[in-house]
């Protein structure tokens, strides 16, 4: 886990690392790897790994561009629309254009290895 600032409450909080599968309402404070995709002009996008897909909006001021087919990592909470529709609600988004998936994938598979 991860440590966050929660600027709302000022107090420190623990940001949990989740597959799309595994994202459930209520989940506080998630962290999210995937692919960019569906990208529209309000900076709403589908967050997708390989286990899923999942909507990403809210998405903060500072972010200039998300690319169709770009690597991100998400941090925020899950929560709810007046339709009933699930999403990831962005405090943070990180462009992950530089990360080697492949080498990612690999250390994830080692680290679930680990007693």
């Amino acid at each position: 886990m991860e440590e966050f600032e929660d600027d709302d409450m000022g107090q420190q909080a623990f940001v949990i690392k989740k597959n799309v599968a595994d994202i459930q309402s209520g989940d506080t404070l998630i962290q999210v790897l995937g692919t960019a995709s569906e990208v529209n002009p309000s900076m709403e996008f589908k967050l997708s790994d390989d286990t899923g897909k999942f909507p990403v909006r809210e998405v903060p001021h500072d972010i200039e561009t998300i690319d169709e087919g770009g690597h991100y990592r998400v941090f925020g909470e899950v929560t709810v629309d007046g339709a009933g529709v699930q999403y990831i609600a962005a405090k943070i988004v990180q462009d992950m254009k530089d990360l080697d998936v492949d080498l990612y994938k690999k250390s994830l598979d080692l680290m679930e290895k680990i007693p």
